[in-house]
């Protein structure tokens, strides 16, 4: 996944799909706010800055493809094909 800013991957695996359908849109991109983060009590939110090409497909993942894999509730946006966290929390 190419993002302008994902300076941390795991930011990737940590921010949830309720982050993800907060986004807002500033100077044609898409921001995510993520608090889940190694550096979250230093710097505050994660600033997640998506191209809308990038972001369009993203919206795809979460309202059609994650529905189908989702058997229970995870509040990350991305998931294993089992349906499970990619984290190991």
């Amino acid at each position: 996944m190419t993002v302008i800013n994902f300076l941390m991957a795991t930011i990737a695996f940590t921010f949830t799909l309720e982050e993800f359908n907060k986004d807002r849109v500033v100077d044609g991109h898409y921001v995510v706010s993520v608090s889940d983060h190694k550096t979250a009590a230093s710097y505050g939110l994660a600033k997640i800055i998506l191209p809308t090409l990038l972001y369009s497909w993203m919206i795809i993942y979460a309202k059609r493809i994650r529905p189908h894999i989702a058997s229970k509730v995870i509040p990350e946006l991305f998931i294993t094909w089992r349906g499970d966290s990619l984290t190991s929390r």
